[in-house]
């Protein structure tokens, strides 16, 4: 009888300190993930330091060491929250440190390191993926809210099929969600279907980005007026691709008109409305009327390349392109050549920015009475686009036909 006493102490003895283990590994655990939780705050406040400190008007600060350290701080999270595992009763915890994943990659995607959030907002999506059936009111606005974001990264990688793919789980989630709670979740539906309209209109199907543009519009119309202004630019660019030129003016014309109600004066989004409005008119050969609105947008794409270098670049390029076109016009070649210039020193290589500085390049050069060298950019300008088309079949046509038919004259 004794012995089994003493066994039964044994064991007794043996489940309690099986429990203090288990206990001690899971506040481990806990400290860890609260850990995650405060790096990913310590991250998202050093890249906010790194990207918001340049002034307006100054020349643009090297500030790739502070954001490079930002990333290590947010690779220290990412690494901590993965070691955590998924302790009991950890749910809200673990849901808490997704979301500020999903806002520190958003972050790191603004400051130009689309890949570098990709892993974040992988990891959040798990979490909150596992987490929609156990709250799904809760969670699935989160869930949307990461798939957004990460279409986002991808659309500026470059990847407009992976991000369409997501826009097809993000558009039919926030449909149902809009149709639950019509005035909580409008706003959002309207940017997801103007993002959906973006990339639909990137890999050359015109068809759907018209569509998803215009219900982007009429959404916003009600919802936000301020987000109609960039839907709206948007809108009138895919219009304007497709030939349908005074539709595209009258688009971008409500865009401007919201735009300068809704945006600051060193707004991005104003900046590129500005410069579709002012395409517009130079389409339309209204190019006395086009002067001020690229006056503008170009004097705000250089002061907006001052803040984020990162993206400025790419929408300087395309002010100076567009300023370019309407130089030549006017009949001031030499000043037409110098943006045009300058424009393709900017534009991505390999891009329909950069085929389109070298096609207004050329058309400036041959108004300045220099057609022999006008012919090289034409030729580069014709080849790029030919490669665009062929990646991108629905894209780029008209493009195309301007440079082909400026080149065949030289």
């Amino acid at each position: 009888m004794a012995r089994v006493v003493l066994v039964a102490g044994v064991a007794l003895c043996a489940l309690g300190v099986l429990g203090i283990v288990l206990h001690l590994v899971r506040r481990g655990r806990w400290r860890t993930l609260r850990s995650a939780a405060e790096l990913y705050q310590r991250a998202r406040l050093a890249l906010t330091s790194a990207v918001d400190t340049t002034v307006v008007g100054q020349t643009p600060v090297d500030r790739s060491a502070e954001v490079d350290r930002a990333v290590e701080i947010g690779q220290q999270a990412l690494d901590a929250w993965k070691s955590a595992g998924t302790p009991p009763t950890s749910a809200a915890l673990r849901v808490r440190v997704a979301g500020l994943a999903v806002a520190y990659g958003d972050d790191l995607r603004n400051a130009g390191r689309a890949e570098a959030a990709l892993a974040h907002l992988a990891a959040a999506q798990a979490v909150l993926a596992e987490r929609v059936d156990a709250d799904p009111v809760r969670h699935r606005p989160m869930l949307a809210d990461v798939l957004t974001a990460t279409a986002a990264a991808e659309a500026d990688l470059g990847h407009a099929d992976e991000a369409l793919r997501l826009d097809g789980r993000i558009v039919p989630l926030l449909r149902d969600l809009a149709q639950d709670r019509p005035t909580a979740y409008a706003r959002q539906l309207g940017l997801a279907l103007a993002a959906e309209a973006r990339h639909f209109h990137e890999i050359g199907r015109a068809a759907e980005a018209l569509a998803a543009a215009a219900e982007a519009t009429t959404l916003l119309r009600t919802a936000d007026r301020a987000a109609l202004a960039s839907a709206g630019a948007d809108h009138a660019a895919i219009l304007l691709a497709a030939g349908r030129d005074e539709e595209a003016l009258a688009a971008v014309n409500e865009a401007v008109k919201h735009g300068a109600q809704g945006f600051d004066g060193h707004s991005f989004e104003h900046c590129a409305t500005l410069t579709v409005l002012g395409r517009c008119l130079l389409t339309l050969g209204r190019t006395p009327l086009a002067e001020a609105p690229l006056r503008d947008a170009l004097a705000l794409a250089r002061a907006a390349a001052t803040r984020h270098p990162h993206r400025g670049r790419s929408w300087l390029a395309d002010s100076l392109t567009a300023t370019a076109e309407m130089l030549t016009v006017l009949d001031r070649p030499a000043d037409a050549v110098a943006a045009a210039q300058e424009a393709t020193q900017l534009a991505p290589s390999d891009s329909g920015l950069q085929a389109r500085a070298l096609w207004a390049l050329s058309a400036a050069l041959v108004a300045d009475g220099r057609p022999a060298d006008a012919r090289t950019p034409a030729a580069e300008a014709v080849e790029l686009y030919k490669r665009l088309v062929a990646a991108r079949p629905g894209r780029h046509h008209r493009e195309q036909a301007q440079a082909q038919e400026l080149l065949s004259r030289l």
